[in-house]
């Protein structure tokens, strides 16, 4: 198994990653913070997709697997999941509408963890400004940390807002 150590923030450029990787013949079998484990070898070629579970988990699993969709890896609200490269793309949002709804709850997602990053960032300093001693310093690293993801975070969920917003003026649809 090749393991590589990567982070990221931007679901997709974390999906082109994986897809790059399948092209070179490696298969994705586990993702953790940080961590991605590939299987090498085998001649078949894969497409990836990364996928925000919705609250009705299950059901949406399912219907994955009866489209005929393999479920590589679940880490905590994201499912890795792939299909075979037949030649035609693999979308699993295919119409304007469903996409919108798709990076709505997408553009939720980061902005709740991006609203945790900054309270924490902002407990962590102030705890480090009451402090004294290495904990102390430990609160400021934390609090430097919190804020640094904040920034990352705030790109990523403009960058997808954008998105959804350019498919509702091109096709009319102004729900929010």
């Amino acid at each position: 198994m090749k393991r590589y150590f990567r982070g990221f923030i931007d679901y997709e450029k974390e999906e082109k990653w994986i897809n790059e990787q399948s092209q070179k013949g490696r298969q994705l079998k586990k993702v953790f913070p940080f961590y991605y484990g590939f299987e090498e070898g085998g001649s078949e070629k894969y497409t990836y997709r990364i996928v925000l579970l919705p609250k009705d988990r299950q059901d949406y699993l399912d219907f994955l697997e009866s489209a005929g969709v393999e479920i590589v890896c679940i880490f905590n609200k994201w499912v890795y999941v792939r299909r075979k490269s037949i030649g035609e793309t693999f979308e699993l949002y295919t119409n304007h509408a469903s996409k919108i709804i798709y990076y709505k709850q997408i553009s939720h997602f980061y902005f709740y963890v991006l609203i945790f990053n900054l309270v924490a960032g902002i407990l962590n300093l102030f705890l480090f400004f009451m402090g004294e001693g290495e904990k102390s310093d430990v609160n400021a690293l934390s609090g430097l940390f919190n804020f640094f993801v904040v920034i990352l975070l705030f790109f990523t969920f403009k960058k997808i807002h954008r998105k959804k917003k350019i498919l509702q003026q091109d096709h009319g649809i102004f729900a929010d």
